[in-house]
């Protein structure tokens, strides 16, 4: 299996898109985390590949694709059409 990137949405644009309300902090969101009841801006995600870590919880993961499929619980498969990419079964294009 191959994932296709190239289609992804960018993680201002998904920001913006989910209604999450955030802030720009260098190369990075601050936002409150969706994982726990967060009364303040506790998590950063990269605005770069989406990488992010809550400093409250402690929710963390490697992209914008875990972050999303941790967020709405659909399977990878989904979360990756729904961001834009594909996934690519070997032998087949």
């Amino acid at each position: 299996m191959e994932l296709d990137r190239s289609g992804l949405i960018d993680v201002a644009r998904y920001l913006e898109r989910e209604g999450l309300s955030w802030r720009k902090s260098g190369a990075a969101a601050l936002l409150r985390c969706t994982f726990h009841d967060d009364e303040h801006a506790s998590l950063l995600m990269s605005l770069a590949d989406g990488h992010y870590r809550c400093m409250a919880c402690g929710a963390r993961g490697g992209d914008l694709i875990e972050f999303h499929k941790q967020r709405t619980g659909q399977s990878f498969a989904a979360t990756v059409a729904q961001l834009g990419g594909r996934v690519i079964e070997r032998g087949r294009r």
